[in-house]
């Protein structure tokens, strides 16, 4: 039986669009990664946003994911998608060769003081699968802060 990863998305309007990302990431689960974070950064790009990918809840991956990631945002060099929550051993992989559409940085809030400061409101969230959501899952680090990046 293969795990899909689970995505819960959450807009800052005009600053970014987060991405959280959890359960395993390997070359089974890969091809939904691709479309799905393909489907964000287009729409990430529409609106005029940048995409937070949170792996806060990601259990460690190996070259499969980062060739995805390479692959998904290798055009990304000028704006890459910020990737928060990553622990040493993913952020391991994603450096071992230059993934140079993605720049780690360790919180949500360190990724949005990237950002310029262009947020008014914080909307609902919504489900990478098209279901309702209330919230992120669990661990999701953004949870409860505030996303314009004013704290």
């Amino acid at each position: 039986m293969i795990t899909r990863p689970l995505l819960t998305v959450r807009t800052a309007t005009g600053v970014a669009t987060v991405v959280c990302l959890s359960g395993v990431l390997d070359p089974d689960t890969c091809p939904d990664l691709a479309r799905e974070l393909g489907r964000y950064l287009d729409e990430a790009a529409r609106d005029g946003q940048r995409l937070v990918l949170d792996m806060t809840d990601v259990q460690p991956f190996g070259a499969a994911v980062r060739r995805t990631l390479r692959t998904a945002t290798e055009h990304l060099a000028h704006s890459p998608v910020l990737v928060v929550g990553a622990n040493p051993a993913m952020r391991a992989v994603l450096e071992h060769e230059s993934v140079v559409g993605v720049r780690l940085l360790d919180t949500l809030g360190d990724a949005l003081a990237a950002l310029p400061d262009t947020a008014s409101e914080t909307p609902p969230h919504r489900s990478g699968r098209g279901k309702a959501s209330t919230g992120c899952h669990g661990g999701c680090r953004h949870q409860g802060e505030n996303l314009d990046g004013r704290g």
